[in-house]
């Protein structure tokens, strides 16, 4: 087999696929678990649809940010393998050859120029691993190296300079149960491997389609899709023990209710006024007793006084 057959490079590509598969477990995992340590305060106790509310917004702001402080890390990971030019481990970034005409010398690297017919982004050119980490050709088998014009191509699988490249922009289409390509490649390679997989149920509901690219996958972490929201609001109100509940109902009384209000008044006032009128009379007669008494007694002196004046 050459580097280009779909049977050496899958090995690799495919174990890198479950190592991402469990990166994005562990994430989300370990997310889950610190988000779940998280307290919620609030200053005073909140209605039912305003603390709903609040939960949601607070759980998509998560489930927003989690995927992208995963690809910050995930995208300078490819960036430094890249940039470092790591030979892989099939040879698919590196040629070796040896020179002319000394064949004991130690072979030499030389990093691979696809020639016409690879594909950059999808277009047909000839591109190099030294300049683009796209650049590769579609994934085949080979049946017969002798014969490298007949081949099989692997429907949107790609083999590019780098594994984690070959599966970003590769899918997994062919693994559904409603494609025939896991049927094609049993008969070319007559390999039990391919019978005995379990096949994706492609009539199963998903957001993702059998086209959807692992790179787009890796973005939504795997993640089909995210569970509801089961937030509790009685838990939340339990949890605040509020000490004091009140509420204000606002409304316009009917007619009906403010004359019955008057008359009410107007019939307590009258009660009060007979329960205290007694005392209230008795007061004013006092009062009005002592300032005559007052009076008369001074009238009294003052008459004493003239007389005295006089005689």
């Amino acid at each position: 087999m050459i580097v280009e057959d779909f049977r050496l490079i899958s090995p690799g590509v495919f174990q890198l696929l479950k190592s991402m598969c469990d990166l994005t477990n562990t994430t989300v995992y370990n997310a889950l678990s610190q988000f779940g340590k998280t307290e919620f305060v609030s200053a005073q106790l909140l209605k039912r649809d305003l603390f709903l509310i609040q939960m949601d917004q607070t759980i998509e702001q998560f489930q927003s940010s989690l995927p992208n402080n995963f690809l910050h890390l995930w995208e300078l990971t490819r960036n430094v393998t890249y940039m470092n030019q790591f030979i892989t481990g099939t040879y698919s970034n590196i040629l070796l050859y040896s020179p002319l005409n000394n064949i004991h010398t130690s072979p030499l690297t030389m990093t691979i120029a696809y020639p016409m017919g690879a594909e950059l982004d999808g277009v047909p050119t000839i591109c190099s691993c030294a300049n683009s980490m796209s650049c590769g050709r579609p994934a085949k088998i080979l049946p017969n190296i002798s014969e490298p014009c007949k081949f099989y191509s692997i429907p949107n699988f790609y083999n590019r300079c780098f594994p984690v490249e070959s599966l970003m922009q590769s899918s997994l289409e062919c693994f559904y149960n409603n494609h025939p390509c896991l049927d094609v490649l049993t008969n070319i390679t007559n390999e039990a491997l391919f019978t005995n997989m379990t096949r994706l149920d492609a009539a199963k509901s998903s957001r993702f389609s059998p086209h959807t690219t692992i790179g787009d996958l890796l973005e939504q972490l795997f993640i089909d899709p995210w569970s509801s929201s089961n937030a509790s609001y009685s838990t939340y109100f339990n949890n605040c023990q509020p000490v004091l509940c009140s509420y204000t109902v606002t409304k316009r009384r009917s007619r009906l209710e403010i004359i019955t209000i008057i008359t009410g008044l107007i019939g307590g006032l009258s009660t009060v006024l007979k329960l205290l009128s007694p005392y209230i009379i008795s007061a004013c007669i006092y009062f009005l007793r002592r300032h005559w008494r007052l009076a008369r007694n001074s009238t009294t002196q003052h008459g004493e006084l003239c007389r005295r004046l006089i005689g």
